[in-house]
Parts: C-alpha cells; sequence; structure tokens
C-alpha cells in the first residue's frame, strides 16, 4: 500500500493509533481497515511537506472517515439478528496493561473469575455455576444468526443463564485465555478454528458475574488466530 515515502514513514508511525481510534468508533476490524485505507489516500494525494502537525491531520481525517461509516453501520446493526458486539481483537497475553474498570476489579481477580467460570461451566457444575452469577446476570450471545451458540436475544436471570452455558459448554474444545479488546477472555477452538469468544463482567464487589458477553458470528472471528498461529498466556485446556 505505501513506499518508503516521508507520507509512507508518517502514516506508518501513526497506524497503530488511528486503527486504535476507529476500532473503538465503529466496533469492527474490516470496516476500520476500510476506514485506514481511505485515510491513506486521502493523506497520499497532499503535499504532506507543508502539513506542521501529521499526527493531528490524520487523526482528523480518520474520525470523520469513520464518521461517515457510522451511518451504515447503523442499518446493519438495525437489521443484524440478535445482539450486536464489538469484533474480538485479540491484543495477546504482552499487550499494554487494559484499564481498570469503574468499578475497580483488579485484572487479576477478573482472570481468575473467568478461570473458575470455565472450569464450572465445561465441568457440568450447574449449581456452582449459578453461585457465581448474580440473579439479574445477562447472557450477550452474538451470533449473528449463523451459530448455534448465539440467540435472537438476550438471556436474563441466574436459572436460564446457568441452564444455556452449561448445555452449550460441551464437546472437544480446547480453551486458551488471551485479552481481547483489553479484557481478559476465552477464546474457545473447535478443531483447530476459533469457535466464540468469551468476555465477562463482574459486580462491583468483583463476587458474581453480571454480563457474559459471547460473540460466536464466524463472521466477526476472522481476525482470532489459530491455534497454529496464536500464543496464548496459558496452555489450552481440553474440555470434552
Amino acid at each position: 500500500m505505501m513506499g518508503e515515502t516521508p507520507a509512507a514513514e508518517a502514516f506508518a508511525g501513526h497506524r497503530e493509533l488511528l486503527f486504535s481510534i476507529v476500532y473503538n468508533m465503529l466496533g469492527t476490524v474490516g470496516d476500520t481497515e476500510d476506514v485506514l485505507q481511505e485515510t491513506w489516500l486521502a493523506w497520499a494525494a497532499r503535499d504532506v511537506t507543508g502539513i506542521a502537525n501529521p499526527r493531528a491531520y490524520l487523526v482528523r481525517v480518520a474520525v470523520n472517515q469513520a464518521l461517515a461509516h457510522q451511518s451504515a453501520l447503523r442499518r446493519r446493526k438495525e437489521t443484524y439478528l440478535g445482539p450486536w458486539l464489538p469484533e474480538p481483537l485479540v491484543t495477546g497475553p504482552d499487550a499494554a496493561e487494559p484499564a481498570v474498570r469503574g468499578e475497580s476489579v483488579s485484572i487479576a481477580l477478573l482472570v481468575v473469575v473467568t478461570e473458575r467460570f470455565v472450569a464450572t461451566a465445561f465441568g457440568g457444575d450447574l449449581p456452582a455455576l449459578m453461585e457465581m452469577l448474580a440473579p439479574d446476570v445477562v447472557l450477550w450471545p452474538d451470533g449473528g444468526g449463523r451459530s448455534a451458540v448465539g440467540g435472537p436475544r438476550p438471556i436474563r436471570g441466574r436459572d436460564k443463564v446457568a441452564r444455556v452455558v452449561v448445555a452449550n459448554a460441551r464437546g472437544s474444545v480446547d480453551v486458551r485465555y488471551h485479552q481481547v479488546n483489553g479484557d481478559p477472555s476465552v477464546v474457545v477452538f473447535a478443531e483447530d478454528a476459533p469457535l466464540a469468544v468469551m468476555v465477562l463482567d463482574l459486580e462491583a464487589g468483583g463476587e458474581q458475574v453480571r454480563d457474559i458477553y459471547v460473540v460466536s458470528n464466524p463472521d466477526k472471528l476472522g481476525s482470532v488466530p489459530g491455534h497454529a498461529a496464536e500464543g496464548g498466556s496459558e496452555p489450552p485446556s481440553r474440555r470434552s
């Protein structure tokens, strides 16, 4: 896309920042890459030697392009089957420390709860799982109508959520732990291909799970690396 020119060097130096800003606005990798391509074309068409602050200029162009994409994205969401969640973006175990949530739940505690949750769910221990869930817990399944794990609407309440989770936590799969969109998350693989990404959100006290976000739409898992390419923070756990 870019040659070794001052314009290309400046764009490459700010690309990570631009990606982060646009992705946070749009929530999909594909749309973000489209915006960055449009930003590059606008940048490359100019005589950049007279631009005093390339960073500010590039951010302004990228944000304007992202705003133009938001209306089309909004229309897609209106016709989307089931809850719409941002596309999982695996940042890996060596990524920058994610921001602490407003509820001040420590990242270490979230990791521990997530691992406990997975072990309990795949172990089929329904009573223990219900104890981990808040009474008003909500499961947000984003399958886009293309996954058996996804559903047409959020599932609410401890009993319903626990039963759905245990019912779906079956089969021969591998479970790995990653940072996804800045949060400790679970990536479930089947036959070396990503099957779903799950993120938990805890109550303010950090004792129970209040929200479960699961993305299983295969169209949204394209940026999740497969087993051969990905490097999780722990060896995969085989669940049957």
